[in-house]
């Protein structure tokens, strides 16, 4: 423990004085409190992680209580990683709080164990009671540190299927009492915060209609804003689904749509009959507002669909455009609406570059730019690697997705970038030697940027590839890369300003 004039910090890894609980906080400006996580980063278990986060956040929320303000911030070692919670402001009974967080901690520790002669065994199992009280309590109480209960609630949820042979009875307590879990949802500690109850999971949310979108995406750190939505029709044929907005066809997951549909009517009354209406009551109300009742938008980029029912929005991330071999399947099962799926995929729109002005590196400049202002990625994790045509290993670009709220640590992928002006389309003996590079670089997206047609050959070789590792696709053909360039003029002149 080291104090200076106005801060005083407490490592609970340091030695530290027997008694903290008259630890004198009058005249300090900040309080700075810190420990190691036990398991995230070690272990392989969610229900380990789970554990870290909850008594992380009891400990967060109990130290708060006695403090003006606070903030968190995780270490960047991957390996038992700390958390530091910085508390401005410290108020009486902040040295007893101090005191019960290392007693928790230091009981929790399996290479610290506590000194029984040093401890007062029964406030430990008082502090143990006060933790489980907590725990089942955690989903409706406000917090000051929502996040954080947020992701001790993510990997709980996750862990279950850890524990449906262990634990059967306490999985079916569980259930009773959150049936939204079932289906991978859980109510959001920070729904206060949103204006609404809230529930999140790994692939969407679903939110109260009261909640504001642009609010709720900017509390959770997301570029998307409700002026980037299309309007969009719902469209069935066979075993395909999809949205089709203006200039825009995109994959719509009818599984996760009615995975989030089943899981809200339960959120809402868990003993209500089971979820009947039709999911495909779509209407056109023009004059209704930016989201009528029952309605379908797509975000400009195709990453994101939302759906609003008569009580919720459905947020349903990971979704993508349609590529030009899928649309032309479609197409053929669509004939009647031929002209407008024409128009959506951008086949017939006169928006073609001149990609002959182009050299490779000047189309790797571009392809970065593109993949940069993309809303699904994080543009501080972008890296272009090596020198145009340089052994890199098969990478040209590398980027992490955003971190979209309470869900898990964002997708790393990897972009091929090849530039073709001979007319030809990329095929597949051209995109060499894929599985190994992912397996190498430890991807979980993968993606070949073109100014030409994809050939079919490829598109089947890289869903072998990538489907065979459970690795996400989003491809740039020419078509995908001219329609993203129509929609950014200023993009588009930079690269041809002709």
């Amino acid at each position: 423990m080291s104090r200076t004039r106005k801060r005083l910090i407490v490592d609970f890894d340091e030695d530290l004085p027997e008694h903290l609980d008259e630890l004198p906080v009058g005249g300090l400006d900040l309080v700075l409190v810190r420990f190691r996580y036990r398991f995230i980063g070690s272990s392989n278990s969610y229900l380990d992680v789970a554990t870290d986060l909850l008594e992380a956040s009891w400990i967060a929320e109990v130290l708060g209580a006695h403090a003006r303000r606070m903030r968190l911030w995780m270490g960047r070692s991957a390996f038992h990683p700390s958390l530091t919670i910085a508390l401005g402001g410290p108020q009486p009974g902040l040295g007893r709080a101090i005191q019960d967080a290392v007693l928790l901690w230091r009981d929790s520790d399996d290479d610290e164990p506590v000194d029984a002669e040093r401890v007062d065994a029964e406030r430990v199992d008082a502090i143990r009671e006060r933790v489980a009280d907590y725990e089942d309590r955690i989903h409706e109480l406000r917090l000051r540190a929502p996040g954080l209960a947020g992701d001790y609630l993510a990997n709980l949820v996750i862990s279950y299927s850890e524990s449906h042979s262990e634990a059967p009875e306490y999985m079916r307590a569980q259930y009773a009492k959150f049936p939204e879990r079932r289906l991978g949802y859980f109510r959001s500690p920070s729904s206060w915060r949103f204006g609404g109850d809230c529930y999140s999971s790994g692939d969407g949310w679903i939110l109260d209609r009261a909640v504001d979108l642009d609010r709720f995406f900017t509390l959770t750190h997301q570029t998307y804003r409700r002026s980037g939505f299309r309007p969009a029709q719902i469209v069935s044929l066979g075993r395909e689904c999809v949205a089709l907005a203006k200039g825009l066809l995109v994959q719509f997951p009818l599984d996760r749509y009615v995975r989030s549909q089943t899981a809200a009517r339960l959120a809402r009354d868990p003993h209500d009959e089971p979820w009947h209406e039709d999911p495909f009551a779509w209407r056109a109300e023009d004059d209704a507002g930016p989201f009528p009742r029952t309605a379908c938008y797509v975000h400009s980029s195709g990453a994101l669909c939302i759906v609003e029912d008569a009580h919720v929005l459905h947020l349903l991330y990971d979704t993508k455009a349609l590529n030009s071999a899928q649309a032309e399947r479609f197409l053929k099962l669509a004939a009647q609406l031929q002209t407008e799926f024409v128009d959506a995929s951008g086949l017939a729109a006169p928006i073609a570059c001149d990609w002959t002005a182009l050299d490779d590196s000047r189309f790797e400049d571009l392809c970065y730019d593109v993949i940069r202002a993309h809303p699904m990625f994080d543009p501080n994790t972008i890296r272009k690697l090596g020198k145009t045509r340089s052994r890199d290993g098969g990478r040209d670009i590398e980027v992490h997705e955003r971190r979209r709220g309470e869900r898990r640590t964002p997708r790393k992928w990897i972009f091929q970038c090849k530039l073709v002006t001979d007319g030809s389309s990329l095929g597949a003996r051209r995109v060499l030697d894929v599985g190994d590079m992912l397996d190498q670089f430890k991807a979980n997206g993968f993606g070949v940027m073109t100014s030409t047609a994809i050939d079919a050959t490829l598109y089947d070789k890289l869903s072998a590839v990538c489907a065979a590792r459970q690795i996400r696709e989003m491809h740039f053909s020419v078509l995908e890369l001219e329609r993203v360039l129509a929609e950014a003029p200023a993009l588009r002149r930079r690269y041809f300003p002709t």
